[in-house]
């Protein structure tokens, strides 16, 4: 009477065990779940991520502070990201669509102050 292994192992990258087996017609597939070995599960692709610096009020730095420390499971930089995804929606739906591509970077720094004696010439 034939019979066939099932071995538990590690996979190489893997901390948790996984059962790997070999079947046969006394053992139908449909028993058993098996892994390949040497195979990882694939994680879901994370969007790209950049940092920005910005200089904020003191005022809203600290309501931005109070409001992450008296929210469970709430990071600043979460807080941040979900306020301006809703502002920027809010944008694109007044305009009507998204924002076309723009046709170069922005300028870094402050805009330069315009003189007043431009405006009245």
């Amino acid at each position: 009477m034939a019979y066939e292994k099932i071995t538990k192992g590690f996979g190489n990258t893997s901390t948790s065990p996984c059962l790997t087996a070999t079947t046969s017609e006394h053992f139908p597939d449909h028993l058993f779940s098996v892994r390949q070995p040497n195979t990882v599960p694939s994680k879901p692709m994370r969007k790209a991520k950049e940092r920005l610096t910005v200089t904020l009020r003191v005022d809203l730095l600290e309501r931005l502070r109070n409001a992450v420390f008296w929210t469970p499971n709430l990071t600043l930089a979460r807080l941040i990201q979900e306020a301006v995804t809703q502002y920027v929606d809010a944008l694109e739906e007044k305009n009507g669509e998204p924002f076309s591509r723009r046709i170069h970077e922005l300028k870094g720094g402050r805009p330069r102050q315009i003189r007043a004696e431009t405006l009245h010439a």
